[in-house]
């Protein structure tokens, strides 16, 4: 007779949800999808079929593809993109993706950033605000041509021509160069932009020492220095004399700047009298893999007594940065006054030419106008300037050449869904026809006498510059939301596309530009952090079922062929974490050859995940977890109880919340224009938005700065009913407000309440704290648990989904406090298996539904709590006693080095601060430069080196910086356990060693059960037969006594071998197969994939630790035979193959047997890759196979009716 329990089981799955089936088999749309990056013009139509035929066969869903220029081109005739004999390849691609029901996608340009391409003339492109300076003596009428300013493309305009008094001193310094140079030092000081000198700053250790003597002494506050670079990395200091031999330091710079429009680079100098000499010294400075060649070029320097603004390209859009940043208050001095400003701009003729009357004195004029920033679509075999990204002319422009032409050629397909912008790349911009206008109509004043500060000059006061930058800053933002990201997506829409974009990285508010998009997406690197929640904040607030991320890029040391399925799914369920539901895999490559592998790359960059990856045969069953997943990630709305205000001055600074992490309650980031047109109060006071989530809350967070028009917006809402919690702002970061109405705002929302008080307002209330967690007294769904993530989604039936994840490398049972009502009945959801089954116990108590789950390293899985459903958990409370219960010695470090991560060279002993934290039992902690005591390598990836001892046993684990390290403890001797389990649909505790259980049941009765004796592992390392297949190196089969690391054999076949091996393996087992036993396989330590059929049962792929299958229903008493496929990696055979250096026949430098599409060189080459920067002969191969220690376990269960 079959128990109650079974019974409630088996009707759980004759009465599945559509919920429960969409699960377990997922519908289309889903499942990962993947950039395709065609990396050169060398593209194949056979190799397009066998990439969409593999794609097809794992699950991929949708392939995005991206021409961008990556690997070098083999001889040839290979098509130029968007030609006809290229279009012909693109349609092959289309109708081969119909055939397999695979969806495409495009990168909106070639290359991947942004959008553009020679098809975008000077006059549409990008602009930027560019000046020169002439200086006159006025007085009298003058007459004098004025330089045109810096030019790009041959394409300029003039915006005004200002004058106003010049303070600063007239006199030329003698230059001298005090380092080993031929340059002339003159260059440095005859304001001419066309000459410059080298700086001898390339290598650590250098530096350039310039300095100015002046005839007589002079008074200044600021140095000026004029660069020739885009990328400009480089430190130094100043110091000033009045003697000429004894110098004072003044200042000091450092300068990180990729994309720069190279503006006048101005630093405030702290000396306060005059001096007659002045000492500059450039340092060498790190730079990034992307920073460009380490020249400086220098092409002016001069010292200002006139006030500037420092920094000035991180606050005019002229860069990358959006915030508001005022001055210190001791910086005071008052800079060009409106009422001197000389408009001359009617006085200027066609060739520069100017003729007007000044007053008496030193006056500068100002020339200032707009021309291209030169920058281009990339990387790309097909470039030319980026389009405007302030009028929606410049995607006017571009849409017919591009996008236009991809739609057309796949016209009747129906398989072009999706479009991109990907990275955002390309700089800032601050200009475009018309901006004066849209400046005063968005901000309520006129632009032209504060032009000057734009280009670093201080305007009234140095307070009222940076208001009106700020308010500079947030139109370009505005106008870059508006007429570059919201009409992309316009335009998708227009032709029923998709729209995906990455809206950061530029001078913008990355959520107000991500609001209309349909996948809002952010990107994660293996060896870096987890991804940025900018696009879940969006999607939550409003309503869009994706979240995307361009998945499991890498740099250089971290990728080169190393990824397998386990690590990937470790980086994706933490994506999943930061609220990711839409993982897009970077990058599959296109492969043009079906046998040399394994084949190009996209350089340096990305997991190398294409048919060509050794494992990709078997990618299905981790792609099938991603799709279970993402279905379920998917569904409902968040439940985040807060609702924050992103920083309405520096909107993209959106920190995670401590307060409320700590506490386990939720939260989404909204931008300012949310407040404005998109957030109601219901009638229960609670916070509404366009998803149709509810707030309990808005939380001002760092806001404290506000304009008045948000101020207005917030009291709105408190009037109709809605909670307001945060701290009074101290002032707005805009001059476009009126000084009264700003103190009325404040005056009507915080009145005079104390700290931590609440106040009426309205229907609503303020509370003054910056303790949001205080404020409310809020449950969070799901206790905070120490090692264990969760996201919440709750369906409009009420079921609630959580999905949980162990964070730590080891086996976990942690007890779940869940504050739910006595209604909710939770089923255990896991994507790996598709299986659905209650928990084992549970127990309401104290207001809370208490769950014990255990989680295997890793481990991922969902909770799903459903209303009203029959309680079928069997048991309340399990109380174990082992017999012989094993000690734990814990851990010992022996040594800790955190490093650069391409440099080893540069590194910091961390040992005693890793030795405290392991004291003070931080198992689990970040590593950062705050943790590890400082940064060892400035603006590069850095790693963490542990070696420790733990139980007998050596280990060294390596984590990258922005990871949280966890001991590896699964590689500890894992303790045996007595624990509550199913089997047979039936309630039992499982034995791994002697001991009891007492029980207390559901029906609040107590059974104990005993075991005396658990059989002993059986041993199965001696004894294999590995085989190899052919042509890849390794002889045909060996024989091992004693399993080992393939990656120490002594034959350079084996040691070298990548591919899949073949373990083979006969043994008798005695004991006869008990009902009431499970029959547990370990094998060990596996690298990478381990396939397993035992006798005559079909394979079952492990794909990820811990490797154990239980073999019950397989494991016969006699003699069983084993047989297990072991997938490592590439690196292997990389570094063999580095050491053939027997020449082969070329054609133009390229192997003539790659280029014949052969899998094997005449010499015996095995592999081919097109970036050689991965692995060489000095390296040591990565540990391989099936390395064990092999054994089969034996669990008792008993069983209760």
């Amino acid at each position: 007779m079959k128990s109650i329990y079974a019974i409630l089981i088996l009707s759980l799955t004759c009465f599945a949800s559509q919920l429960e089936k969409d699960f377990q088999n997922p519908p289309p749309g889903y499942g990962a999808q993947t950039w395709w990056h065609w990396t050169s013009r060398f593209v194949t139509k056979k190799g397009i079929t066998a990439d969409l035929e593999a794609m097809a066969k794992v699950g991929i869903e949708v392939a995005h593809i991206f021409c961008a220029s990556a690997t070098p081109t083999p001889p040839g005739q290979h098509p130029q993109m968007l030609t006809d004999e290229w279009k012909e390849i693109f349609r092959h691609a289309g109708e081969e993706a119909r055939r397999l029901g695979i969806k495409l996608g495009v990168h909106n340009c070639p290359g991947w950033s942004s959008s553009g391409g020679p098809w975008i003339t000077p006059e549409y492109s990008m602009q930027y605000v560019v000046a020169s300076e002439t200086n006159v003596t006025g007085g009298q009428t003058i007459t004098t041509k004025l330089r045109q300013p810096f030019t790009q493309h041959n394409h300029y305009r003039d915006i005004e021509v200002l004058a106003f008094p010049n303070p600063n001193t007239q006199l030329v310094p003698k230059v001298k160069l005090l380092f080993e140079t031929n340059e002339k030092p003159e260059f440095v000081a005859d304001n001419n932009p066309d000459t410059n000198i080298l700086l001898r700053t390339q290598n650590p250790g250098d530096e350039s020492i310039v300095l100015f003597e002046f005839p007589e002494s002079i008074t200044a506050s600021f140095l000026e220095l004029k660069f020739a670079n885009s990328s400009l990395y480089i430190k130094g200091f100043v110091e000033t004399s009045n003697d000429g031999t004894n110098f004072q330091k003044a200042a000091s710079f450092n300068f990180e700047l990729y994309n720069d429009q190279q503006a006048p680079k101005h630093i405030q100098l702290n000396v306060k009298s005059p001096f007659r000499a002045c000492k500059v010294t450039f340092q060498n400075r790190p730079r990034p893999p992307w920073g460009g060649k380490p020249d400086t070029y220098l092409i002016d320097a001069r010292l200002l007594a006139s006030p500037m603004i420092p920094n000035i390209n991180a606050r005019n859009s002229a860069g990358t940065n959006f915030s508001y940043k005022p001055f210190p208050d001791s910086y005071t001095e008052k800079g060009i006054q409106v009422k001197d400003i000389i408009r001359l701009t009617d006085k200027l003729q066609n060739d520069g030419t100017i003729s007007a009357k000044l007053p008496e004195g030193q006056w500068t004029i100002l020339r200032i106008g707009h021309t291209t920033t030169g920058k281009r679509n990339a990387p790309a075999y097909l470039s030319g300037l980026e389009c405007d990204k302030l009028a929606r002319r410049g995607l006017d422009a571009h849409w017919p050449h591009s996008m236009t032409q991809f739609s057309n050629t796949l016209k009747g397909l129906d398989v072009l869904k999706f479009s991109t912008i990907d990275s955002y790349e390309v700089g800032g911009q601050n200009w475009t026809p018309g901006l004066q206008d849209e400046f005063r109509k968005r901000r309520g004043y006129d632009i032209v006498n504060f032009l000057p500060a734009v280009l670093g000059y201080v305007v009234d006061t140095p307070q009222t510059s940076a208001k009106f930058l700020f308010d500079f800053q947030r139109t370009i933002a505005e106008l870059f939301a508006e007429n570059y990201f919201d009409y992309f997506t316009e335009l998708c829409h227009r032709d029923g596309i998709t729209a995906i974009t990455e809206a950061y990285g530029g001078p913008f508010a990355s959520i107000r530009c991500s609001r209309t998009v349909d996948i809002a997406c952010t990107e994660f690197w293996i060896g870096g952090g987890p991804p940025g929640k900018l696009p879940s904040y969006v999607a939550n607030v409003q309503g869009n079922k994706k979240v995307g991320a361009e998945a499991f890029t890498t740099d250089a040391k971290p990728g080169r062929w190393q990824q397998d399925p386990a690590q990937l799914k470790e980086y994706g369920d933490n994506a999943w974490a930061s609220g990711i539901n839409q993982l897009i895999l970077h990058s599959y490559v296109h492969q043009p050859w079906l046998n040399v592998k394994p084949g190009l790359s996209l350089g340096r960059h990305g997991s190398m995940l294409n048919r060509h990856t050794t494992w990709w045969d078997d990618a299905k069953p981790w792609l099938d977890y991603i799709k279970r997943s993402q279905f379920l990630l998917q569904q409902g709305k968040t439940t985040a109880e807060f609702l924050v205000l992103a920083p309405e001055a520096n909107p993209n600074s959106l920190p995670n919340i401590q307060q409320l992490d700590n506490a386990g309650l939720g939260y989404d980031y909204c931008c300012v224009e949310d407040l404005y047109d998109s957030i109601a109060t219901t009638q229960d006071g609670k916070l509404k938005t366009p998803s149709g989530a509810t707030y309990y809350a808005l939380f001002l967070g760092n806001n404290s700065v506000i304009t008045t028009k948000t101020l207005e917006k917030i009291l709105q809402l408190a009037q109709d009913g809605a909670t307001i919690i945060g701290t009074k702002p101290i002032d707005s970061p805009s001059l476009d407000h009126n000084d009264q109405n700003f103190k009325s705002l404040i005056e009507k929302l915080w009145h005079d309440t104390k700290p931590n008080e609440s106040r009426t307002i309205g229907k609503g209330r303020l509370i003054n704290t910056n303790n949001p967690v205080q404020a409310l007294q809020i449950k969070p769904i799901i206790d905070p648990v120490f090692g264990i993530k969760s996201i919440k989604r709750r369906l409009e039936d009420e079921t609630l989904i959580v999905w949980l994840a162990n964070t730590q490398d080891a086996y976990i049972t942690k007890k779940l406090a869940f504050n739910l009502p006595d209604t909710s009945s939770p089923q255990i959801w896991n994507p790996e298996k598709a299986s659905i089954m209650p928990p084992t116990t549970a127990i309401h108590e104290d207001g809370k539904l208490i769950i014990p789950l255990e989680f295997k390293p890793l481990q991922s899985l969902f909770i799903v709590f459903k209303n009203q459903q029959p309680n079928n958990i069997p048991f309340e409370n399990v109380t174990t006693a082992a017999a012989n219960q094993e000690p734990d010695e814990g851990i010992t470090i022996s040594k800790a080095i955190y490093r650069d991560r391409e440099d080893h060279a540069i590194q910091k002993d961390v040992t005693d601060i890793v030795k405290k934290l392991v004291a003070d039992n931080e198992l689990n902690f970040p590593v950062s430069n705050a943790t590890l005591g400082g940064d060892i390598s400035p603006n590069r990836y850095k790693e963490l080196v542990i070696h420790f001892n733990s139980n007998g046993k050596t280990f060294e684990k390596i984590a990258p910086e922005h990871h949280d390290f966890h001991f590896n403890l699964s590689a500890r001797t894992r303790q045996k356990t007595i624990r509550p389990t199913w089997h047979n649909n039936a309630p039992a505790i499982e034995f791994e060693q002697p001991g009891s259980a007492t029980c207390r049941m559901s029906d609040k009765s107590t059974k104990t059960v005993t075991v005396n004796d658990v059989p002993a592992p059986i041993n199965l390392d001696d004894a294999w037969t590995v085989n190899f297949p052919p042509n890849l190196g390794a002889p045909s089969s060996i024989t091992l006594d004693k399993l080992i690391d393939l990656a120490t054999h002594d034959n350079p076949g084996v040691k070298y071998f990548s591919g899949t091996a073949t373990y083979t393996k006969k043994f008798a087992f005695a004991q006869p197969i008990s009902p009431n036993a499970r029959y547990i396989l370990d094998l060990g330590n596996v690298k990478n994939l381990a396939k397993i059929k035992l006798n005559d049962a079909a394979p079952i792929l492990l794909w990820h630790p811990p490797f154990t299958l239980d073999i019950t229903d397989s494991l016969k008493t006699g003699e069983n035979t084993l047989t297990i496929q072991i997938t490592n990696l590439w690196p292997n055979r990389l570094i063999g193959d580095a050491m053939n250096t027997t020449p082969v026949p070329t054609t133009a430098s390229w192997s003539n047997w790659v280029i014949d599409d052969k899998p094997t060189s005449p010499a015996g080459h095995i592999t081919f890759v097109t970036w050689r920067g991965g692995w060489n002969k000095d390296d040591t191969p990565l540990p391989s196979g099936l390395i064990g220690p092999v054994a089969i376990k034996t669990t008792i269960l008993k069983t209760f009716p």
